[in-house]
């Protein structure tokens, strides 16, 4: 299991010169546990969101259910999908320096 990212943890992070270097640099420090997960546009401008699981058991079981139901949407108040959106954590990246990691711990 791993530790939502903090706010201080993301602070501490080099400043990047692109996204393979972003890449290649978070995974370095995530590992298997960073990966792609899409690609999307904003304001014409390509973002490439990365998922960082930080509970890998409730993270699978996730995935099982969105194929199950084929539907990437599931109920909060479900108690077959409690957990699922604190089973990780979004990293957003742009092709030039520009990384978020999505709801930082304080």
């Amino acid at each position: 299991m791993n530790n939502l990212i903090s706010y201080k943890e993301f602070e501490d992070y080099p400043q990047f010169e692109n996204r393979e270097e972003a890449v290649k640099w978070l995974k370095g420090k995530y590992g298997k546990d960073f990966f792609f997960f899409s690609e999307s546009n904003y304001n014409k401008e390509p973002i490439y969101c990365y998922i960082y699981v930080l509970n890998r058991e409730i993270y699978n079981r996730m995935q099982e259910y969105k194929n199950r139901t084929k539907s990437d949407f599931f109920p909060s108040w479900d108690p077959e999908t409690k957990g699922f959106t604190s089973s990780f954590q979004e990293i957003l990246i742009w092709d030039d320096d520009k990384v978020q990691v999505q709801s930082p711990a304080m």
